[in-house]
């Protein structure tokens, strides 16, 4: 009994796997249009597409203060226990090639060198910014300060 009881367990088991994993996919009848009703036009570029570049003759000095302005704000959150350093102003120039990357930050002492410092330039890293045509780079400074968090660029 026992053993026509476990066959039978065994073969009920076998079946149900078996249809379970059945090669027959149903299929819709008709395949519906996701776009149906609605004004988006399937064909569209992407609108997470960032705009072409101005390629100006002169760079866009205002748009690269805002750059700084945004990575002077991140830079003030240099002031945590773990970076060692003055809590003075910190003065950063950061100078930027006629293709929009930064070349060069130069903090100045006495933040320089100092993990404070090292937190402050890390943050100016990144800017990029759009080119221009003209040959020339354009330095500016930026001031830190870790009380007030950022103050405006001069040129």
């Amino acid at each position: 009994m026992r053993f026509v009881h476990g066959a039978f367990l065994s073969t009920a088991i076998v079946c149900l796997t078996a249809s379970c994993y059945s090669t027959k996919v149903n299929t819709p009848q008709d395949e519906e249009d996701v776009f149906a009703g609605t004004s988006l036009d399937p064909n569209a570029a992407p609108v997470n597409e960032a705009p072409p570049p101005k390629n100006a003759k002169e760079p866009d000095r205002e748009f690269i203060k805002d750059m700084l302005r945004r990575s002077a704000d991140q830079a003030a959150k240099c002031n945590v226990e773990a970076n060692a350093g003055p809590r003075s102003n910190v003065y950063v120039n950061v100078t930027f090639t006629r293709n929009g990357r930064v070349s060069k930050i130069d903090v100045a002492p006495p933040h320089r060198d100092t993990p404070i410092g090292d937190c402050v330039q890390r943050a100016f890293e990144g800017i990029f910014v759009t080119g221009w045509q003209s040959n020339e780079s354009v330095t500016m400074e930026r001031i830190v300060d870790f009380n007030k968090k950022a103050q405006d660029p001069t040129p």
